[in-house]
């Protein structure tokens, strides 16, 4: 501390040690504009002379030691995110409430403060790190684990690793730009020197000729102080000012501005801190998985994520108005409402909502520096004032080629251009009516992208009237011919490829039921783990094989080049598979559920069965449906693809033959006894194909094999039988029983290739045949290609 009373130039120093030290540091005198001139060119050879990583190395020196002052500021705002307590609060208080805010520079006092309580709050955390404190116990920490709010916390007093670093790193640089201001003779003229001098001042101290013209000039460069306040306010002397109101009027009255309009690197920030809280909100409340996209396709957006995006949209649009309105007085008001605010809601509102300690919550204190950084530009701008004009869009300055396509971007994003040209309207003076401001701004967007592609071709010239050369025609319009007819038959493509660039789901459940309609469900099963089994490589190739040599089979009086046909395209389609993706299904014989049906609906239908007329005295039917259900398996967190199918036959008196009667005497079976089978014929298909998407279908290719012509593909369809088991009398325990009958000895010969099953676990079964079916299971399409393929 006595080290900042010493002085790197003595005032009271003779003439002779003055004129000693200007030479041993090579000082010249100049006479005239040619010796400065003759100085600069040595100077700018010197440097020409130096290698590339010299230069480069002395320019970031350069930069750093031209910045010192808000690499303090920084660390300064690092220090309290790392620490997040109380003891580290006045730091960025210091900052942004004076520091930033000092026109044209902080004080010397103001440095000092904040080396002294860098230096204070440094023993004071190494005071607390000593393990005799209760708090530092492991026990302690461990009970106090899950708490928000641990006292030692909320000071910034807790016993941690490294736990000065900041803190450290803090202080050197402090004492360095203590240093530069020293060197450059400022430590002591930021103290003690009339740096707000008052116009009245000036002309009062101009005593020639020469400093009058100065202040003309310096007076034309000024620009106006009065932005965002009133010009027509009376001007108190200093000593009738406050200091807050000292410091605020010559934050607003500096006798210098450097103006510069610094609202884009504002403007990027807070889009910088949209996307840390789209990526990484769930550091910010409860609700969501943490993962956007996700979240965004399962239809759950968390409320606390909805809420933020809103709050720092609004806060985009203000600080657009107040640069629009050049309003610096508000804009200052607008900082320091934000800064309290930013403090209070990372060190309390957000750790009440989290339940997550603020020194734990790294995406929170990321996103507090890069808010603090934006105070800092902030304050600059606050500082120096908006420049008199302002241009709206920040993509517009240039005409390159970076800036034409962030512009097309910035146009495509939904409702980006009329929010920007709303907002530009709202805080513009103009006469224009807002629709007419609109059209304006696209007539101004057409003439900026006319613009750009004239700098374009200024810059990349081409000669008129010269045909283009063989290899850039060919190098760019082969690969555009190629692509788009890539895009107009990519969905066919996708298609024809399914089987060979899709994703594999097989089937996880089967779900097989006969239901009479009106009346409940006479027969229910399904088929699922070692039920549904992939065929081997050994049951395609019978498959394969017995197809392709169907052309032998006389049995069937159909001219050889259709059966040929019929069979090549059978076999080409069974090829579109491999063995895992054709499974055998059983379903048990025995209905997996009782009958429930009421007495009432039951008499209902022995009635309609006896008399053989419905309610109206018409002919009766009845509808039987085969209804199929195949589940996918999961395709990892959506929910399963479900794909059905229903068959459906007319039962009447006379057809199917026998049915009616059979069903008639089915219901009236005696109790522990079993009804004969009812025989319903070619209505269930033995193969079936479950598409990528949509309802399962007969596998046509094969059935149609089978028969002569392709419209009675049915008469391929194995025959289902249908017996009642009663129980006991009451009606409540009656079970369907239902077996599968192949058409002809050509499906004979198919069933047995996939080794028909009989039951084997009951006595009682043992006759029974489990119900077998043959499924071709398509892959699914992968979400990017599905999105296209669709349309």
């Amino acid at each position: 501390m006595n080290e900042m009373n010493h002085e790197l130039y003595d005032e009271n120093a003779s003439l002779k040690e003055v004129r000693h030290q200007w030479e041993s540091r090579s000082l010249h005198m100049v006479s005239s504009e040619s010796d400065v001139s003759r100085l600069e060119e040595e100077a700018h050879i010197k440097w020409e002379q130096k290698s590339f990583f010299a230069r480069l190395l002395l320019a970031i020196s350069n930069c750093v030691t031209a910045h010192t002052d808000v690499i303090s500021y920084v660390i300064a705002c690092i220090v309290h995110a790392k620490c997040t307590g109380l003891i580290t609060l006045p730091l960025p208080m210091l900052v942004f409430f004076w520091g930033t805010l000092a026109s044209p520079r902080p004080s010397k006092n103001f440095w000092i403060t904040l080396i002294s309580y860098t230096e204070f709050e440094i023993i004071v955390k190494f005071i607390f790190q000593f393990g005799f404190f209760p708090w530092n116990s492991n026990a302690e920490e461990a009970a106090n684990a899950r708490q928000s709010f641990k006292l030692q916390y909320v000071f910034g007093v807790q016993r941690v690793d490294y736990f000065a670093f900041w803190d450290v790193a803090l202080l050197i640089a402090l004492f360095f730009h203590r240093y530069m201001l020293r060197r450059l003779g400022l430590w002591k003229d930021a103290n003690i020197m009339d740096t707000f001098i008052e116009p009245s001042d000036v002309n009062r101290q101009a005593t020639s000729t020469t400093e009058v013209d100065i202040s003309d000039i310096e007076a034309r460069e000024l620009q106006s102080t009065t932005q965002g306040i009133e010009a027509n306010v009376t001007v108190l002397p200093d000593e009738q000012r406050g200091i807050i109101s000292s410091f605020i009027f010559k934050l607003f009255h500096p006798k210098f501005r450097y103006i510069r309009d610094l609202y884009p690197l504002m403007f990027f920030l807070d889009v910088f801190c949209f996307f840390i809280v789209v990526f990484g909100f769930s550091a910010f409340g409860d609700g969501g998985s943490g993962d956007v996209l996700s979240d965004l396709s399962s239809n759950r957006v968390p409320l606390t994520f909805v809420i933020m995006l809103i709050v720092i949209s609004l806060m985009i649009v203000v600080d657009r108005g107040l640069y629009l309105r050049k309003a610096v007085l508000a804009k200052l008001i607008y900082q320091l409402v934000t800064v309290i605010f930013l403090h209070a809601y990372l060190m309390f509102i957000l750790p009440a909502i989290t339940h997550t300690a603020a020194y734990e919550n790294s995406v929170a204190k990321f996103l507090y520096v890069v808010k603090c950084i934006y105070f800092v530009i902030s304050a600059w701008q606050i500082r120096n004032g908006y420049p008199q004009l302002c241009i709206g869009n920040l993509l517009t300055h240039s005409y390159g080629l970076v800036n034409m396509v962030l512009f097309k971007i910035f146009m495509l994003i939904p409702f980006l251009f009329e929010l920007r040209t709303a907002i530009d309207w709202t805080w513009t003076d103009t006469s224009m009516p807002i629709l007419d401001f609109f059209s304006m701004e696209n007539f101004y967007s057409t003439i900026y992208n006319l613009k750009c592609a004239r700098t374009f071709e200024t810059s990349f010239p081409a000669p008129r009237g010269v045909p283009k050369g063989i290899i850039v025609k060919y190098s760019i319009g082969v690969p555009l011919i190629l692509a788009l007819i890539l895009i107009i038959w990519f969905p066919l493509l996708a298609f024809a490829l399914l089987n060979k660039i899709g994703t594999e789901l097989p089937p996880e459940k089967v779900q097989f039921s006969v239901s009479f309609e009106g009346y409940p469900r006479v027969f229910t099963m399904e088929a699922q783990g070692n039920e549904i089994q992939p065929i081997n490589k050994r049951m395609k190739d019978q498959l394969r094989n017995t197809i392709s040599k169907k052309n032998d089979n006389v049995s069937i009086s159909d001219d050889s080049a259709s059966l040929l046909t019929k069979s090549r395209r059978a076999v080409s389609y069974i090829e579109e598979y491999s063995s895992k993706e054709i499974h055998i299904v059983r379903f048990r014989p025995v209905s997996e559920v009782f009958w429930e049906i009421s007495k009432d609906s039951l008499e209902a239908l022995q009635h309609l069965l006896e008399n053989g007329t419905n309610f109206n005295n018409e002919t009766g039917s009845i509808r039987m449906n085969i209804d199929f259900a195949v589940q996918r398996q999961r395709a990892g967190s959506k929910e399963p693809v479900v794909h059905t199918t229903v068959f459906y036959v007319d039962i009447t008196p006379t057809s199917p033959p026998g049915a009616w009667d059979g069903l008639r005497k089915a219901l009236n079976v005696s109790a522990n006894e079993k009804s004969e089978p009812v025989v319903f014929t070619n209505v269930l298909p033995y193969f079936l194909t479950v598409p990528n998407e949509g309802q399962v279908k007969p596998t046509q290719y094969i059935h149609e094999v089978f028969v002569k012509n392709k419209e009675d593909a049915n008469a391929s369809f194995s025959s289902l039988t249908l017996a009642l088991a009663a129980h006991d009398d009451t009606g409540h325990s009656n079970v369907w029983v239902t077996q599968t009958k192949a058409p002809n000895s050509d499906m004979v010969k198919i069933m047995d290739i996939f080794e028909r099953k009989r039951v084997v676990y009951t006595p009682d079964d043992r006759g029974l045949f489990y119900v077998d079916t043959v499924i071709f299971v398509d892959r699914v399409f992968p979400d990017y290609i599905l999105k296209y393929a669709q349309g």
